[in-house]
């Protein structure tokens, strides 16, 4: 039998001296040899909504899940609970539903909750600068202390990605312990046999405390049936020694899920578990993780290997072959009884690799860490100001909202694909660096040749005090990035279609509307919900990164359908090949110049072509005057069906606010709307508008041009199902060229706020 100190009576032997003095002679230690086999139960709530979500998401899942979920322990004073609250979600419940935090205050002040704290905005904790980590961490802990009258010991870690770094940063920011999966455990060697308990790492000297989470208990809690629950309850304890099960995840699973509002609160589950908990104390102990922490030993040293739960890094895996490679294997050993036990050294992806997987997100994080460095280097001048100092906070704040990890990675849920998530990262990004901008006297204009994506490659960074642009000299020399910086938007903002893992299931998903409970005879059928009919239509994969000033040259019989479609001929090398950069700073203007020796291939014959393309930036304009060359570098003339292609987002594709204007043409209201499609012929300009983000994107160009307008639409997976969601709006300018020696092209590109026509 293992010993515990909760089985153990400590009897002091003193003696009283004439002095007055008490003298401690021994301690006399018995074993309570009657006490009852045990489970000390933990159950913790994750709760969270990520920056840039709508209000009303906020609003219902406080409504189904979040305040039921505390009533109900209001009814129930001895079941005890742990819970995180990230700092976005207690920020909007001070600001619109303070009843959450009075309620939280009444539940802390009699004992019955333990909060834990975490990274105030959520970020994936090891891609973050440890000063940054640091400084979340410290931020929610305050926050918790001030708000809720409570100190919390340790912390919730985002998507319980861990890397043996982040133990120092956690312990200086005066963290006792966390939690991970069990899984990562198992990754390590330990046997499940050995996940009763919890165990001690250290990184530099500095230790934490690691409770590992039953994978078990996150499938039965709230799915299995209350008997199932039981029984699996009494099964542990009957064979292990008094153990401690920890269950700890997404609070939304409580209501908010697909299903589970009828299931946990119309059908009574939560409630009846609450009962069965309560009938069940003597032996089924809820407690909290600081309580454990207070009465019972370790199970000993360990260190995880980097790791998350078992579906995420399924999901990181950087191509759909492999995806479907580690399913299949995974799969595979399921069904073998006797591959259970080898399964815990079954291991996915690494989750970095969501930065190779998705260049977009690659281009977003470093551009966060860009920033964070920027107000690191702003913070060891000297000479601030208290003026300074604060500007540098709300800097730093809006750096943390940027990096709350929901737009960074994509699985089950929307992710990277949803066009809001990620604004709301730039929107805050560019805020910061708007204020960096403003401590900045000496910045007019600026411009670097650096290696922004950190890919080996140096990347042009443009940037005054209106625009910030990156161009990719290596990848088609494209404009991969275009903030706006009046109105906080990087117009650029869009998504390359890419193959998902999960994209044959499409052709076999059953159709749900958005709200529509599921079928009773789909719920066991192992497929998945589509919001329409026949997304397989939109399955569609790009060749090459979407950005702007992207050079093509077409076939002649090329359609824009199969242009859309991303299945077209391409005569040319450009629109993902290598350009040769140079740079230029005279006065207030500096340029960008791009060219490539490529060529026009027809039935296996190259016909050589050059493109040089040159942007020219003002100190004090939104503007880019381009000029565009083509030269034919043979003696032959050659004909030219050459474009360039422009992706821009206006964040919906459907908005009443948001809409062409083309030269010439009268649109009808289907026409304009960002998710249209369409030619016209002999256009010299045209504008995107979006008055909701109050931009127009102006284009005008001094040849009339062949206009082509095509919707970038994503398939995607969600917790709701498989939907098609808006990237942004592809414009195509073409041009019929025959070009003898050389040809050129003038362009004017501007942003600037939306004014209402009166």
């Amino acid at each position: 039998m293992t010993w515990d100190r909760s089985c153990m009576n400590f009897e002091p032997q003193a003696q009283v001296l004439s002095s007055g003095r008490t003298v401690l002679l021994q301690f006399t230690l018995s074993y309570n040899t009657t006490y009852m086999n045990h489970v000390s139960f933990i159950f913790c709530l994750h709760n969270h909504q990520p920056e840039g979500n709508f209000d009303e998401v906020f609003a219902d899942a406080t409504e189904k899940a979040y305040l039921p979920f505390l009533r109900l322990m209001e009814r129930y004073p001895a079941v005890k609970v742990s819970m995180h609250n990230t700092g976005i979600l207690l920020g909007w419940f001070e600001r619109n539903r303070p009843e959450v935090l009075e309620l939280l205050r009444a539940l802390v002040k009699r004992g019955q909750l333990e909060l834990l704290s975490g990274a105030y905005h959520e970020p994936i904790l090891p891609i973050i600068p440890d000063r940054d980590k640091v400084g979340q961490i410290r931020k929610l802990t305050t926050y918790v202390e001030r708000n809720l009258g409570y100190q919390p010991r340790g912390m919730w870690l985002a998507e319980r990605i861990w890397e043996q770094g982040l133990v120092k940063p956690m312990a200086e920011a005066d963290m006792e312990f966390t939690v991970l999966d069990d899984s990562h455990f198992l990754y390590a060697g330990l046997r499940e046999e050995d996940l009763y308990g919890y165990y001690v790492t250290e990184e530099q000297g500095k230790p934490m405390v690691l409770f590992p989470i039953n994978k078990d208990l996150r499938y039965l809690i709230p799915f299995g049936t209350i008997e199932k629950n039981l029984e699996y309850f009494g099964r542990l304890r009957d064979e292990q020694n008094n153990p401690l099960l920890v269950y700890a995840d997404d609070g939304e699973k409580f209501g908010i899920w697909p299903d589970t509002f009828d299931h946990v609160w119309n059908s009574g589950w939560l409630e009846r578990f609450f009962q069965m908990l309560d009938e069940n104390k003597e032996w089924l102990k809820t407690t909290h993780f600081g309580d454990v922490l207070d009465i019972e030993y370790p199970q000993g040293r360990v260190y995880i290997p980097s790791a998350s739960y078992a579906e995420m890094m399924h999901w990181a895996l950087p191509s759909a072959e492999a995806y479907r490679d580690y399913q299949h294997i995974d799969t595979k050993m399921k069904r073998d009884p006797g591959m259970h036990r080898y399964r815990q050294f079954l291991r996915g992806g690494f989750w970095r690799n969501f930065l190779v997987k998705y260049p977009e997100v690659n281009t977003m994080h470093k551009k966060m860490l860009r920033i964070s460095q920027r107000i690191a280097d702003a913070e060891l001048d000297d000479t601030s100001g208290k003026e300074t100092v604060l500007d540098l906070q709300q800097a730093k704040d809006y750096l943390w909202a940027a990096q709350c990890n929901c737009a960074y990675w994509h699985g089950v849920f929307g992710g990277v694909y949803l066009p809001h998530i990620r604004s709301e990262v730039f929107r805050n990004l560019i805020k910061a660096e708007k204020l960096l901008d403003e401590l900045d006297d000496n910045l007019k204009l600026r411009m670097s040749e650096e290696d922004f994506d950190l890919d080996g490659k140096d990347e042009i960074v443009v940037e005054n005090r209106l625009i910030g642009a990156i161009f990719d000299p290596g990848d088609g020399g494209k404009l991969i990035e275009l903030d706006f910086k009046p109105s906080t938007v990087n117009v650029s903002d869009v998504l390359t279609r890419k193959e998902e893992g999960y994209h044959e299931d499409v052709s076999r998903a059953f159709v749900k509307a958005q709200g529509e409970k599921t079928p009773e005879s789909e719920k066991f059928s192992g497929k998945t919900a589509a919001k329409e009919a026949h997304l397989e239509r939109y399955l569609i994969y790009d060749w090459y990164r979407k950005g702007s000033f992207i050079d093509h040259i077409l076939g002649e019989d090329v359609t824009i359908e199969e242009f859309a479609r991303a299945q077209f001929n391409e005569l040319g090398d450009f629109a993902n090949q290598p350009y040769l950069p140079a740079v230029r700073r005279y006065g207030e203007f500096a340029g960008v110049t791009l060219h490539r020796n490529g060529g026009r291939w027809l039935d296996g014959a190259k016909h050589s072509v050059g493109i040089t393309k040159t942007f020219t930036f003002n100190a004090g304009s939104s503007e880019m005057d381009i000029l565009y060359r083509l030269d034919n570098y043979e003696a032959e003339p050659v004909r030219l069906r050459f474009g360039i292609e422009m992706n821009y987002t206006l964040f919906s594709g459907t908005g009443f606010d948001r809409y062409y204007d083309i030269e010439g043409v009268k649109l009808g209201d289907e026409e304009k709307k960002p998710n249209s499609q369409g030619i016209v012929e002999g256009v010299n300009w045209f504008s995107l508008k979006d008055e909701w983000d109050n931009f127009v994107i102006y284009t005008e160009c001094d040849k009339a041009a062949e206009m082509w307008r095509t919707p970038l639409e994503s398939v995607s997976k969600s917790e709701d199902g498989f939907e098609r969601t808006y990237q942004g709006s592809t414009v195509l300018l073409l041009w019929d060229v025959l070009l003898k020696d050389s040809w050129t092209l003038t362009l004017k590109h501007a942003i600037s706020e939306h004014h209402s026509e009166q």
